[in-house]
C-alpha cells in the first residue's frame, strides 16, 4: 500500500494560524500542478506536507478500488494512517482555495479547538444545515470536504468505517456525515468545481442535475459564489428551526382566507 504514496514537506511554521493543529496534509496526484501554494494555506499548521498518490491505475490497491471515488477514499485512509502520531490534523484536497483571508476567523476556530472536544470542523462545506451556536452549524448530510480539521480519535473511527466498507462511497456523504461535523458559519477555504474524472462519478442524482446545481449557484465560475451557497443553507436551517411557527402562520392565513 505504501508504495502507492510518497510524502514531501512543503512548509514548516513556528507560529501558524492554528496553534492547536499539528499537521496539514495536502492530497494530490503524481505530476499534478493543481495546488496553489497560497501563503495562507502554507501557514495553517506547524507543518505542511504533500501526500502524493500514484493512483489506482498506476499502482496496485485493494480490489474494491476501481474508480476515482474509491481512490480518493483510500487516499484519506492512507493520510489518516500516516498521521497516527499527530493530534489534530488538517486535510486539504489539492484544489482548495482561500476565500476569506480574515485571520480572526481562523483564530476563533483555533481557540475553540483548544478548549473543546470535536470530531471534524469544516472550513467550507454545504449541506442541510442545523444551527449549533453563533459559530457553527452541523449538516446531515454534508457535501464537499476540501478543507477539514480532524481530531485523532475521529480519524481512527473513520479509518475503521472505511475498512468495513472496502473504501466504497464518497468521503463526505458516506464517511464524514456520520461524525457530527461542525461547519464554521463563514466559508473560509473552498473549491471551484471543474470537470474531473471524479466529478463524472458523483453519486446521488444524475450528473446533469449536479451540473445544474453547481451552475445555478455559480460554483463552477467564482469563489465568492460560496457565500450564496451558505446563505441558502442557513436559510434552510432557519426554516427547520422555526418550522412549527411557520406552519402555524400558514394555518392562520389559510383560516383567514377561508373566512372571506
Amino acid at each position: 500500500m505504501t508504495q502507492c504514496y510518497s510524502y514531501e514537506t512543503i512548509a514548516e511554521r513556528e507560529k501558524p494560524l492554528f496553534e492547536n493543529v499539528d499537521l496539514t496534509i495536502v492530497l494530490t496526484m503524481k505530476n499534478s500542478n493543481r495546488f496553489n501554494k497560497d501563503p495562507m494555506l502554507l501557514n495553517l499548521s506547524k507543518k505542511t506536507i504533500f501526500q502524493i498518490n500514484k493512483g489506482f491505475k498506476n499502482c496496485k490497491k485493494p480490489h474494491s478500488i476501481k474508480r476515482t471515488v474509491e481512490d480518493i477514499t483510500h487516499a484519506y485512509y492512507t493520510a489518516f494512517e500516516y498521521s497516527k502520531k499527530y493530534n489534530n490534523v488538517i486535510i486539504l484536497e489539492d484544489d482548495a482555495e482561500v476565500l476569506n483571508y480574515e485571520v480572526s476567523h481562523y483564530k476563533t476556530i483555533d481557540k475553540y479547538i483548544g478548549s473543546n472536544d470535536f470530531t471534524i470542523i469544516s472550513l467550507g462545506s454545504l449541506g442541510f444545515f442545523t444551527k449549533v451556536n453563533e459559530l457553527f452549524y452541523e449538516a446531515h448530510p454534508m457535501y464537499f470536504v476540501q478543507a477539514q480539521i480532524i481530531s485523532k480519535k475521529t480519524r481512527n473511527d473513520v479509518q475503521n468505517l472505511m475498512l468495513s466498507k472496502n473504501f466504497i462511497g464518497h468521503v463526505d456523504e458516506i464517511y464524514f456525515s456520520r461524525q457530527n461535523v461542525l461547519i464554521y458559519h463563514e466559508p473560509l477555504i473552498i473549491q471551484v468545481f471543474s470537470e474531473t474524472e471524479n466529478f463524472e462519478h458523483w453519486g446521488g442524482p444524475p450528473l446533469f442535475l449536479h451540473r445544474l446545481f453547481l451552475n445555478t449557484l455559480g460554483l463552477r465560475e467564482s469563489k465568492t459564489s460560496w457565500y450564496k451557497g451558505y446563505l441558502i443553507c442557513k436559510a434552510g436551517s432557519e426554516i427547520k428551526e422555526h418550522k412549527y411557527i411557520i406552519v402555524l402562520i400558514i394555518a392562520i392565513l389559510f383560516v383567514l382566507y377561508c373566512k372571506k
